[in-house]
């Protein structure tokens, strides 16, 4: 409890290599079970106050083809999952064991929702997200407008008009529930998810693959976009204007960095070779701070002004600081990096490393994922941290000495 390693290692007793994998995984309200879905169709929980299965992995849907289940818990407490399989959305309780209802992307008495206009290519479902509260669901398919779904009903309430000449690549709500965004590949739209209508519709500068990527804070006042290359951009959730972006430059002032000598001096050598890129993007309530992770570095800006209020230069074999969360306190910030084969000669863990975002210190680092750290969470206490990686395999850590 006292010296920061780590407290247990969770097992989710798949046999098959193809079900290995974790796809979503989430904490429930109360911080005892952590539920988890693979990459096929299973879901399954564990209690981590005694690091026990408390769910086997379970098949969900009631067909192998329902898979890549968001698993959600209800401000109850109770877990459901909505899985995706073709042109459906299934909702399935984990209580009961039973399908809560099935959700059809199209009418089935028409051939033409069914299929595209040259009736060659199915409309499949492509995105699913609950709002905050669990109340609804909405779902995107590749062509049709992107409907919303009332949970308890099975009943859809709404269409949303949806850009068809341009892929679908995510949809977020803000923390509030009032709006939601819809990331096109060269566009994002803004809908109000109170009425159900669409807002805003705004062009972004055509970008090539992997294109254009989405992050919502958890204050819900505003959004970014990340392009594959330079700053993100800000914007107010009410409008369509810009209001900031944030700087990804070599700072002029030095102090803002913050590490180790060598690893300062090796970044300041190698500044203007780096492809400079947000690959990842984290905001803290209590602080009013955004993380950013990019490599060599996390960046942290001031989430009014957006100014760099910081730079964590980070050590040889942990470049790739990608997977990052915030302590429910506000004081620590968590980053997990992937694998770098270069560092295989000294060490074959991956890093998780803590730090005190008031002084920018290296408060503790953990090694335990043999692969790339994907996700990385706080239990709501803050007591736990729960990191899961390439492999599989998902780790708790024990926080208490650092609250």
């Amino acid at each position: 409890m006292k010296t920061g390693e780590q407290i247990g290692e969770l097992h989710d007793d798949y046999i098959e290599q193809s079900e290995k994998g974790c796809y979503r995984l989430v904490f429930s309200p109360c911080g005892q079970y952590l539920a988890a879905c693979n990459c096929g169709n299973k879901v399954h929980v564990w209690n981590i106050h005694n690091g026990t299965l408390e769910m086997a992995p379970t098949s969900y849907g009631g067909n192998s083809y329902i898979k890549y289940g968001i698993p959600f818990y209800t401000m109850d407490g109770t877990l459901r999952v909505a899985g995706i399989g073709g042109i459906e959305v299934v909702l399935w309780d984990t209580a009961q064991q039973e399908t809560l209802d099935t959700f059809k992307t199209w009418n089935p008495s028409q051939r033409s929702a069914c299929f595209s206009a040259d009736s060659t290519k199915k409309l499949r479902v492509r995105k699913i997200v609950f709002s905050p509260t669990g109340e609804y669901l909405v779902s995107a398919n590749n062509l049709t407008p992107i409907k919303v779904w009332h949970v308890t009903s099975g009943i859809q309430i709404a269409e949303i008009p949806r850009n068809t000449a341009a892929q679908l690549s995510k949809i977020e709500f803000s923390r509030s529930g009032e709006h939601f965004v819809i990331l096109y590949k060269d566009s994002f739209a803004v809908s109000d998810a109170l009425h159900w209508e669409k807002q805003h519709h705004v062009p972004l500068t055509p970008q090539k693959y992997p294109g254009w990527k989405l992050d919502v804070d958890l204050i819900g006042r505003q959004f970014f976009t990340r392009p594959p290359r330079g700053p993100a951009l800000v914007w107010n959730f009410k409008s369509d204007e810009q209001i900031g972006l944030l700087d990804i430059e070599p700072c002029i002032d030095t102090s803002i960095y913050k590490g180790m000598l060598q690893d300062l001096q090796r970044a300041q050598e190698r500044q203007r070779e780096i492809t400079r890129r947000i690959r990842a993007l984290k905001t803290s309530t209590r602080h009013n701070i955004i993380a950013g992770g990019m490599w060599g570095e996390i960046r942290l800006w001031d989430a009014t002004t957006f100014k760099v209020r910081m730079a964590l230069i980070q050590p040889i074999g942990c470049q790739a600081p990608y997977a990052l969360a915030f302590s429910p306190c506000g004081n620590y910030l968590a980053s997990g990096s992937r694998w770098d084969p270069q560092w295989k000669k000294n060490r074959e863990k991956t890093a998780i490393r803590l730090w005190d975002i008031t002084t920018g210190e290296n408060i503790h680092t953990f090694w335990a994922h043999p692969t790339d750290i994907l996700s990385i969470n706080f239990s709501p206490d803050g007591e736990l941290l729960a990191s899961g990686s390439y492999d599989g395999t998902i780790l708790l850590w024990d926080m208490n000495p650092y609250s």
